[in-house]
């Protein structure tokens, strides 16, 4: 044999001998694996956000829990609906809302809820918020011949924080039912 052939067991062994020396053909394997790998965990990311749709979220009942000059401390009672085809798992949720076109709160809540498909849930978030102005004109209110408008927008953050789901709704409401704490019917999703 020449002495500067080499064969495939002599480049084996000079890459055991030399960790610097290396198989281009590995490398280029190696490369590939390692972007087809990423290129599969980028898509399923945003395939997730693309395979879910927009919880529905509606207003059922505003309680005060705690008034005083310093603080108005509210729970809102909101209908969170699932219309998708697998169980929504929520971590956390914001919110904004307005009743006849003033905001009155905003705030986040950790939920930590599982809504089953096409189901739904009730629950309940403290809002710290300026409804004591709305609250002092309440009254007022329950008098007029039409019904308070609402509307609700936030996000919920799904579990693991990758996902947020923005959600935009509105409705109407009775006020004099909702003092009594009767249900008023459902919203409709708002047209930003």
């Amino acid at each position: 044999m020449h002495p500067t052939t080499k064969t495939a067991a002599d480049n084996r062994s000079a890459s055991a001998i030399n960790p610097k020396a290396t198989n281009p053909v590995s490398t280029w394997l190696v490369v590939r694996m390692i972007m087809l790998a990423l290129a599969v965990s980028l898509g399923g990311c945003a395939g997730l956000s693309e395979s879910w749709r927009t919880p529905e979220v509606e207003l059922v009942g505003i309680q005060p829990k705690e008034i005083s000059f310093t603080r108005q401390l509210f729970v809102v009672t909101l209908a969170v609906g699932n219309p998708n085809e697998r169980a929504l798992p929520i971590q956390a949720m914001t919110y904004s809302l307005a009743l006849e076109g003033q905001e009155v709160a905003q705030g986040a809540s950790r939920l930590e809820r599982l809504i089953p498909a096409h189901g739904e849930e009730t629950v309940e978030v403290e809002v710290v918020g300026d409804l004591l102005d709305l609250v002092s004109r309440l009254p007022m209110l329950t008098h007029m011949n039409r019904p308070l408008e609402w509307m609700l927008s936030g996000s919920l953050t799904l579990s693991g924080g990758l996902v947020r789901l923005p959600y935009r709704y509105s409705g109407k409401l009775d006020a004099r039912q909702w003092i009594n704490g009767q249900n008023q019917g459902r919203g409709h999703r708002a047209h930003p």
